[in-house]
């Protein structure tokens, strides 16, 4: 079977370990292992370090500066294998089930033999609640720039193989298609990233795919709230939202008139979490990404 470079970009994630156990459960396919840290917490690499010991196969590269999860990837694919002909781009805190790998190749092969096919995603559940998925594929509004999830209680749903706008967290396609189409657009450096990345390959005819027998869990919390998390990457959404919809969408102009509606929601995010000094990071994301800056 054809070998599959795993990359994980790392920010002081000190429970990658369970990731990494969980790659190895996948015996049955050949593969390596690529983590790109770019922890800036003494204690939290020192912990991380301490992991590592227990997988000395798998290829560790600290970065001194924090590349994002752009560069993160993009400097992954520096230290590939030859022989690999499949790369998975992996988030840091998913875990895959034992036969993710398998089903991520074999449905790819599938579907490549009779629909062109650049990504293949699959569906992430929840570590703490298997029947709970947090995302089997996502889309995107092409005028409002809205993130569309396909999420919720498992119950058979999403049980088959269809296209799907983004691939979030499990991100698997051909090395001879990223050498011909590049990597991450580093300009994005966290948040819609994955979205820019998918996009851009399907302008170019290799559209994106999600299969049900590809599974992961996401280790977060089901129940925890979701708000201080997106609040804490304000900059990043306001700022790439824009970035990528110069470049995509349906028509900028309407978008544009979406903006102000943004500025609205999210201040009353900032405001209903008590973090409305906050909200003057979100501003300047949304005019670095009008101006280009």
């Amino acid at each position: 079977m054809p070998k599959i470079s795993i990359i994980i970009p790392l920010y002081e994630n000190i429970r990658i370990d369970t990731v990494l156990d969980s790659l190895a459960r996948n015996s049955d396919i050949d593969h390596e292992v690529i983590v790109i840290d770019n922890s800036q917490s003494p204690e939290k690499i020192a912990r991380i370090a301490a992991h590592m010991q227990r997988f000395p196969s798998v290829k560790y590269h600290r970065q001194p500066t924090n590349l994002g999860v752009t560069g993160g990837r993009n400097k992954g694919l520096d230290y590939l294998d030859p022989a690999s002909e499949y790369i998975l781009f992996l988030d840091h805190d998913v875990l895959l089930r034992e036969d993710c790998l398998h089903n991520l190749l074999q449905d790819f092969e599938a579907i490549a033999a009779k629909n062109p096919i650049g990504i293949l995603t699959g569906k992430v559940c929840y570590t703490e609640a298997h029947d709970t998925i947090w995302a089997a594929g996502t889309d995107i509004n092409l005028y409002s720039g809205k993130i569309m999830f396909y999420c919720g209680r498992d119950v058979g749903q999403y049980e088959t193989i269809r296209p799907v706008g983004v691939a979030p967290s499990i991100i698997f396609t051909r090395r001879a298609l990223v050498e011909k189409l590049g990597g991450f657009n580093d300009l994005f450096f966290a948040n819609y990233d994955d979205t820019e990345f998918c996009f851009r390959y399907r302008k170019q005819g290799y559209p994106t795919y999600y299969t049900p027998r590809a599974v992961g869990f996401h280790d977060i919390p089901i129940h925890a709230t979701n708000n201080n998390r997106l609040l804490d990457r304000g900059y990043y959404i306001a700022r790439n939202r824009i970035l990528f919809m110069q470049r995509f969408s349906a028509c900028y102009p309407i978008f544009l008139c979406f903006i102000p509606l943004w500025c609205a929601y999210y201040f009353r995010q900032y405001v209903k979490n008590n973090r409305t000094r906050d909200f003057k990071v979100y501003l300047k994301g949304t005019l670095d990404g009008l101006f280009g800056r």
